[in-house]
């Protein structure tokens, strides 16, 4: 007798039709039946009665399954609450991530967390900008990558900074602008710039706005910051783009300050007040560690030290 038997012949009692009871159990027909009828050879005593159209329980029948159905629902809760505690062993942290954020300090936290901590389970989330704290705040989210201007009005959410987000003017080497300290919006005038469609928030950000009233061609769209790179590569084309600092390269490309780039644009992450575990923390020192931060003051939401 095992549990197969048992539950084939449960998944019958239930549903009074064989075909029915293999697909509950994910069986064929034919294997469910041959699993009753051990099961009635092994008990010596016949559990259900067969017609053409439907199966019915003899006495036995009955008796047997009052008393193994709460046995299996136990199996059942059993097998459900082993399975709760292996994921708890194996946390889980989902960390969102923004479009405009440089990949480079990231892919090498990423391993630095993950030599320390190998059965956590990381899941780099791209957060589109429009939606801000929301994945953060209806549990989607456990840290997240967010604007300081976004959280520090929201009692809900702690925060630790690192660092300010300027804009710059993304350029191919072999543009003549290439050797210029700084560039304001007049100095584009006569550039195809190319406008950032992979996300809303680059999209619709206030530099791009200046570049309209000053009738500056904006015609070209870029789906992704690749094909951007790529469009600007060949340099007929420049763009606008928020980055960490001028000191971050890409191939082929120099970066150079926006003159009209916005200001008190922090970029930091963010959390649940009391939802920061210790892998959470862990996390984030990994990226702080790795990140250069910038100054800045602290604030009511600053949470780095959270406990």
């Amino acid at each position: 007798m095992n549990i197969q038997e048992l539950k084939c012949f449960a998944a019958a009692a239930e549903t009074r039709n064989f075909h029915q009871a293999a697909d509950q159990l994910f069986l064929t027909q034919p294997v469910v039946t041959y699993h009753i009828k051990k099961l009635e050879q092994e008990l010596e005593v016949q559990l259900l009665e067969r017609t053409s159209r439907s199966v019915a329980l003899t006495p036995a029948g009955e008796v047997f399954y009052e008393q193994i159905a709460p046995v299996l629902a136990g199996l059942d809760r059993a097998v459900h609450s082993v399975r709760e505690v292996g994921l708890r062993q194996s946390p889980r942290i989902r960390l969102g991530i923004r479009q405009y954020l440089e990949p480079t300090y990231l892919k090498t936290a990423v391993p630095l967390f993950m030599e320390e901590y190998p059965t956590v389970d990381l899941e780099l989330v791209q957060v589109p900008e429009y939606q801000k704290t929301e994945p953060l705040l209806n549990g989607e989210l456990d840290l997240q990558f967010a604007l300081q201007k976004d959280v520090e009005k929201d009692d809900r959410l702690s925060y630790t900074h690192l660092y300010a987000i300027s804009h710059y003017v993304f350029l191919s080497v072999k543009h003549p602008l290439a050797g210029m300290s700084s560039l304001s919006a007049e100095d584009l005038l006569k550039e195809k710039v190319l406008l950032p469609t992979w996300t809303p928030g680059l999209r619709d950000a206030s530099p791009f706005s200046s570049l309209k009233k000053l009738g500056i061609d904006l015609r070209t769209e870029a789906p992704s910051f690749d094909v951007a790179l790529l469009l600007m590569r060949t340099g007929k084309f420049v763009s606008i783009l928020p980055s960490r600092d001028e000191k971050t390269l890409h191939d082929g490309i120099v970066k150079i300050p926006f003159q009209e780039s916005p200001a008190g644009r922090n970029l930091g992450l963010a959390w649940r007040k009391n939802h920061l575990t210790p892998e959470m923390r862990s996390l984030i020192q990994r990226i702080k560690s790795v990140y250069p931060v910038s100054s800045q003051p602290a604030t009511a939401q600053e949470g780095a030290a959270e406990k």
